[in-house]
């Protein structure tokens, strides 16, 4: 249910700097590949949501949470 529809809720909690509702999510997201999924889902569109709209604490807590360096770079460089 967490991940259903390309994590819409994910994306969506991300676009609007809704910081709790993100980070339960990923305390409920035990599974580091699916939290990986969850977080990059949709060419990183979380993070691209996120930072248009000036929510610097999600996109640290994004960060935070991408364990891969290149996944970061990709997150960062993502348009």
């Amino acid at each position: 249910m967490i991940h259903a529809r390309s994590n819409q809720a994910f994306v969506n909690a991300a676009s609007s700097g809704h910081m709790e509702v993100l980070k339960l999510l990923l305390e409920h997201t035990l599974d580091q590949e699916k939290r990986d999924k969850m977080i990059h889902a949709r060419s990183n569109q979380a993070f691209v949501n996120a930072a248009s709209s000036g929510h610097m604490e999600v996109l640290k807590l994004l960060l935070e949470h991408t364990l891969d360096q290149e996944k970061r770079d990709k997150m960062i460089h993502a348009r």
